[in-house]
C-alpha cells in the first residue's frame, strides 16, 4: 500500500525523469544485445522489454496518480497507439490500481465527519476493493444494514493534479500551436477540477437516476448524510466489470443486449437529456448476467445546448 501522494511538482517530475531513464536504458540494452540473438529469441527478448517496462510504467503513474493516471486510462483505450503489453497493463488504471495505506483512509473520514468509520457505518472494509486516478472505493453496511460503496478521494490530489497541470503548461507553450495547446489544457484543468468535487459528483447521480429511466439500466442511489467534498457514498450494486463479465463466457444474445443498452445510455442522454456521462472507460461500467448494465462515477458531465 502506498503512504502517501507525492504533491511537490518537482518531486513529481523527479518520478517521471527517473522512470523515462530506466525504460530508455533497458531500450538500450536491448538494442546493444539484439544483433547477437536467433530471430526468435529477438522476439522473447523484446516481449520481455516491454513487460518490464510496461510495469516500471504503470508503477510510477501508480505512485503520481491524479493526472498521470487519467491519461494511463486515455492511452489504454487508443488500441493501436501503444504496444498491446503496455495497453494491458495501463488497462489497470480503470480501477485495479494499488490502494493507498488505510491510516489515510481513516484521516480522510475523521477529517470530513468528525468520526472514524466505526462509528459512521456498522462494517467497514479498510482495504479497497477498487481503486483508479482519484480516489478508491470500500464496502461498508450502513446502521440500517444497507450494503454501501464509499468512494475516498487521496488526499492532497487536487494540490498534485494543479502541479501537474502548471508543468504541462510550460512545456506547451514552446510547442508550435502553443495557443491550441494551452486552451485544451485549461479545458482538461476544469474537467479535472469538477471531477475532485465529490459533492458536484453526487449532484450529477442523483440527476441521472431521477432522468435517465431506460430499462436495463441502473444509476446507484447517493447517501447524502455519507457523502461530502472529498467522500461519495452510494448504494453497492453487484456486477462485473467488462473482462470479469466477459470471462464468465455470456451468449452473443446477452452480449448484444448489453451494448444496446451501451448504445442507448449515449444516444438517450445526448438527444433527450442533454447531457453525457463523460468518461465512458471500461472502469465506469458494471455488467450484469441478464445484460443489464449499471452506471457509475458521474465525476465529469457534458451538458449540451439545444443548439
Amino acid at each position: 500500500m502506498q503512504d502517501t501522494i507525492p504533491e511537490g511538482k518537482w518531486t513529481r517530475a523527479g518520478i517521471v525523469g527517473s522512470t523515462a531513464l530506466k525504460v530508455g536504458l533497458r531500450e538500450v540494452q536491448h538494442k546493444v544485445k539484439r544483433p547477437f540473438l536467433s530471430a526468435q529469441r529477438q522476439q522473447e527478448a523484446k516481449q520481455e522489454v516491454d513487460d518490464h517496462n510496461a510495469r516500471q510504467l504503470f508503477a510510477a503513474l501508480t505512485q503520481l496518480r491524479g493526472t498521470a493516471l487519467k491519461a494511463a486510462q486515455m492511452l489504454s483505450m487508443e488500441v493501436e497507439l501503444l504496444p498491446e503489453r503496455y495497453r494491458r497493463e495501463l488497462e489497470k488504471s480503470f480501477h485495479q490500481v494499488p490502494p493507498l495505506n488505510r491510516v489515510l483512509v481513516r484521516k480522510v473520514l475523521q477529517e470530513q465527519f468528525g468520526k472514524p468509520p466505526e462509528h459512521l457505518f456498522a462494517t467497514f472494509d479498510t482495504t479497497a476493493f477498487a481503486a483508479a486516478s482519484l480516489g478508491q472505493v470500500h464496502a461498508a453496511t450502513l446502521p440500517d444494514g444497507t450494503s454501501v460503496a464509499v468512494k475516498i478521494q487521496y488526499p492532497g490530489i487536487h494540490v498534485a493534479m494543479d502541479n501537474d497541470m502548471n508543468l504541462l503548461r510550460k512545456l506547451a507553450r514552446g510547442l508550435p500551436n502553443s495557443t491550441v495547446a494551452l486552451q485544451s489544457l485549461t479545458e482538461i484543468q476544469a474537467r479535472l477540477r469538477e471531477e475532485v468535487d465529490y459533492a458536484l459528483e453526487a449532484e450529477n447521480t442523483r440527476w441521472f437516476r431521477d432522468n435517465l429511466h431506460l430499462a436495463g439500466v441502473a444509476v446507484p442511489q447517493v447517501f447524502e448524510a455519507y457523502s461530502g467534498e472529498r467522500v461519495l457514498t452510494t448504494a453497492r450494486i453487484g456486477g462485473k466489470h467488462l473482462d470479469a463479465w466477459l470471462a464468465d463466457n455470456p451468449s452473443q444474445a446477452i452480449r448484444d443486449k448489453a451494448a444496446q443498452h451501451l448504445y442507448d445510455i449515449f444516444a438517450h442522454s445526448a438527444r433527450r437529456l442533454h447531457r453525457l456521462h463523460a468518461d465512458p472507460n471500461p472502469g465506469n461500467y458494471l455488467f450484469h448476467p441478464d445484460g443489464s448494465v449499471t452506471l457509475i462515477d458521474f465525476g465529469c458531465v457534458k451538458h449540451l445546448s439545444e443548439h
